[in-house]
């Protein structure tokens, strides 16, 4: 083949030069995938909708399918609770025990995180974690065993007045709290620039969790048994019976703390008993046990 023959090939324009420039520049920003001010949220592969229906469908399979050979210490876990074993072995779980499991799980990490930031400030809080928190400050002893310890005598009032299945539900978050806020303390350091941040955040989580115990049949013992059952029982609510029990725990603490501490620690009690008291409410969903 003669080169007057010889097919010509195709002419890149600009040369390289063109091509890395073009690459520097990048492309026009109504063709960028991602640019600034553009909202977020925007890519939901299902709708709210369907992210239900998966939700519902993976707790209706558990409840009216429920798990194959399920090994014998989960049996005698989930049995007592609520759940039953049918004559294929197989262990199935109410739609209600599954909701609060998660409950449990998210409400004790919320109030377990709420406590290492009022640790950290050196501050307390009211009610029973309150009382644990000063003993534990003054005694040098873990949070987490006085917490336990000091919610024992309030099963017996729970069992008699609330009933066993909010004093087992109880009972059980007591356990959650206190084993997970003693490894919180051993696996989280924070470095706070105030003790404000200890009482806003700390408080914040604190109720958050709180809120979900409530909502799911539960406290954390002592006076939250008694918040509840004068709530349902009188319609008083559940914050203003707590915020009446906070206040002596802080006279007290007036004579052995700083003035600073227990003002910064009264300031987020009170932020957490409003809080609860502005949320806690029957109409908006019963907490039974």
């Amino acid at each position: 083949m003669t080169e007057t023959t010889r097919p010509k090939r195709g002419v890149r324009a600009g040369g390289r030069a063109a091509r890395v420039a073009a690459r520097a520049a990048g492309l026009p920003e109504n063709e960028r995938a991602v640019r600034p001010g553009q909202s977020g949220g925007a890519y939901k592969p299902l709708t709210d909708s369907e992210c239900r229906s998966i939700y519902d469908t993976a707790l209706t399979l558990l409840s009216e399918f429920g798990m194959g050979t399920p090994i014998p210490e989960f049996i005698e876990v989930v049995v007592p609770a609520g759940g039953w074993v049918d004559e294929h072995e197989r262990l199935h779980f109410p739609r209600s025990l599954v909701e609060d499991a998660v409950a449990y799980v998210i409400a004790t990490t919320l109030v377990a995180l709420g406590i290492v930031f009022l640790q950290t400030a050196g501050l307390f809080t009211g009610q029973i974690a309150g009382t644990a928190l000063i003993l534990s400050y003054l005694g040098g002893w873990p949070f987490g065993l006085v917490f336990f310890l000091l919610n024992l005598p309030f099963y017996v009032f729970a069992a008699l007045r609330m009933g066993w299945m909010f004093t087992i539900k109880s009972f059980v978050a007591v356990i959650l709290m206190s084993t997970v806020s003693e490894f919180f303390a051993d696996t989280i350091t924070l470095d706070l620039p105030h003790p404000a941040y200890g009482a806003i955040i700390g408080s914040v989580l604190a109720g958050m969790g709180l809120l979900s115990f409530f909502r799911h049949g539960a406290s954390l013992g002592g006076i939250g048994m008694l918040a509840l059952y004068l709530q349902d029982r009188f319609d008083f609510r559940a914050g203003l019976t707590q915020l009446i029990f906070d206040a002596g725990v802080f006279i007290v603490a007036f004579f052995l703390f700083e003035p600073k501490v227990v003002i910064w620690s009264l300031l987020g009690a009170a932020f957490l008993n409003i809080l609860i008291a502005l949320n806690h409410r029957r109409d908006r969903y019963i907490a039974k046990g």
